[in-house]
């Protein structure tokens, strides 16, 4: 599959070429000159190398976390965890990782913009790499947590190959080369459960964390021989964390878009470290790391298959439309899931839940964007990253908490309880206001 994509990836780009080369700088509304990516140009061989190579770093780096993630109650169980704590500690192992990078992601951009992307790119592929070595080789379950912090605090793999994708494109050729990398991390984290079930159940977990090591570090050597950074201008950088924090929040309809994506975050994080425990409890089901892989990687299908189906239709309907009906959906959807008696029902209810998700998703992120003026944009979608951030650093504790006082099954109900809470954010908050008319309307 990823020699498919690789290909057609190939294709795209020499497709585009010939057009690229006709496109003019001037931005098509306004006449207004395209922003430049900084500093010195890359040629468009290495530009094409450098993407393709990235790709695979992020479609490895996503597939070797989502190989162990979903697991990592069976790490937990082998390290001593009883089964009457086991929810509590997979919620607090799950959270620690945001709770740390919401501090230091910022801190890791500024560095990068002073010594360069690729740097920050081999840094943190180095990082992830002993982590998971780490975290292998973990005799207690503090120590799991222990390394999860850390990773928070030094991941930032794939944020790295965006900003340095950013950087050295130049602007009419930007958004198709952030379009084509940002189906790498979607395809790691659909087929990384699927391989991950199968990998646990026959090698088991401990050599399962060895492999997504291997994969990490072969991703950061890909990157050390074969991209390519323009010498960066080697200047300080003061990050002001605040900045336009002010005028966002003065700004209500992007305030009820932040607000309803943590609720969102929240609820969706609050089941995700249960599934496994969850789907053990069905009667009959044997390879439960596989079954358990197969439901996270339903979900990540939907997604990658509907978010483009959401945004056309929201082009006609408008976001905010789409993005209620997500919402809707989604609390429909883990309503439902709580009269699931069997695991086929329960996946098809998954899949469905997650076409519903992908709504939410895009029309949450297109609102961030449509509510504030272009100069804002990227302001906006830092804070959105922030919400997203938060409500899963809460999401897994809640859910853990939860599944451990009250049991699993209830905690779908809860969730279920949490989109009707984004709904109610984003309709209350965007209340009277009127998105710009869509394109595909006349």
């Amino acid at each position: 599959m990823c020699g498919r994509l690789g290909w057609g990836l190939r294709r795209w780009l020499r497709r585009g070429e010939a057009a690229a080369a006709r496109e003019s700088p001037v931005a098509a509304r306004g006449g207004r000159a395209a922003v430049p990516a900084p500093g010195p140009r890359l040629t468009l061989a290495e530009e094409r190398r450098n993407l393709l190579v990235l790709w695979l770093g992020c479609f490895l780096t996503s597939a070797s976390w989502s190989l162990v993630l979903p697991f990592m109650p069976i790490l937990l169980a082998h390290l001593g965890v009883r089964p009457a704590h086991l929810a509590t500690w997979t919620g607090i192992v799950f959270a620690a990782a945001f709770a740390t990078a919401i501090f230091f992601s910022p801190l890791w951009g500024a560095w990068a913009d002073a010594v360069g992307r690729k740097v920050n790119l081999l840094r943190s592929g180095i990082t992830i790499t002993v982590v998971l070595v780490g975290m292998a080789n973990a005799g207690a379950p503090w120590l799991v947590l222990i390394w999860r912090l850390l990773n928070g605090a030094f991941s930032g793999f794939i944020p790295a190959a965006y900003s340095l994708v950013a950087a050295t494109t130049p602007g009419h050729r930007l958004g198709r080369s952030l379009g084509a990398l940002q189906t790498g991390p979607a395809a790691g984290a659909i087929l990384g459960p699927l391989i991950g079930g199968a990998l646990v159940q026959v090698v088991g977990i401990r050599s399962t964390f060895y492999l997504s090591a291997a994969a990490q570090a072969v991703a950061t050597a890909l990157v050390l021989a074969l991209v390519r950074e323009p010498d960066p201008p080697r200047r300080g950088m003061r990050l002001d964390l605040f900045a336009g924090l002010g005028q966002a929040f003065a700004n209500r309809p992007l305030r009820a878009v932040l607000g309803a994506t943590v609720i969102l975050q929240l609820a969706l994080t609050l089941i995700e470290p249960l599934i496994t425990i969850y789907v053990g409890q069905f009667h009959g089901v044997t390879a439960v790391p596989f079954m358990a892989g197969l439901l996270f990687s339903l979900v990540g299908v939907a997604a990658v298959v509907c978010s483009p189906l959401w945004g056309r239709f929201g082009e006609r309907v408008g976001y905010k439309r789409i993005a209620l009906l997500g919402l809707g959906g989604a609390a429909i959807g883990n309503a439902a899931q709580l009269l699931c008696r069997t695991l086929l029902t329960f996946g098809a209810v998954r899949l469905a839940t997650g076409v519903a998700y992908a709504g939410a998703n895009a029309g949450l992120g297109t609102l961030a964007a449509i509510s504030v003026p272009e100069s804002f944009r990227g302001r906006a979608y830092g804070l959105l990253t922030s919400s997203q951030q938060l409500g899963n650093l809460f999401g897994p504790l809640l859910g853990g908490f939860w599944g451990d006082s009250l049991g699993i099954h209830s905690a779908f109900g809860l969730a279920s309880i949490g989109f009707v809470g984004a709904l109610a954010v984003l309709a209350l908050g965007a209340l009277g206001w009127r998105e710009p008319e869509p394109a595909g309307v006349r």
